[in-house]
């Protein structure tokens, strides 16, 4: 069972780094004037600026890296266990040993 569930944890690992990847790839495509909400008040200058800020100019491979490196911060930044989480779970097992 738990060789299943590894496998299982593996497979769906490996296909959110694909579909984070694509989907990071179809951005690199996407027009610059989505970007910005005044693109036509924008000097080429400031464009330019404000895509290097947000690492848009740096090649795909090194996007991919950054933005899975801020996900794996963001998701080790999150709460693990609280003091709400453990009260629900209690809650929970009550609930399923009553009849």
């Amino acid at each position: 069972m738990g060789k299943y569930i590894l496998k299982r944890l593996v497979h769906s690992l490996i296909t959110l780094c694909i579909v984070i990847t694509i989907v990071l790839l179809l951005l690199r495509k996407m027009p610059i004037e989505g970007y910005f909400n005044n693109y036509e008040k924008m000097s080429q200058t400031q464009i330019n600026v404000t895509l290097q800020k947000l690492g848009l100019k740096d090649p795909a491979p090194v996007q991919v890296a950054s933005i899975s490196a801020s996900l794996q911060r963001e998701t080790s930044a999150l709460p693990t266990n609280t003091a709400a989480d453990t009260r629900s779970r209690r809650s929970l097992r009550r609930r399923r040993r009553s009849p």
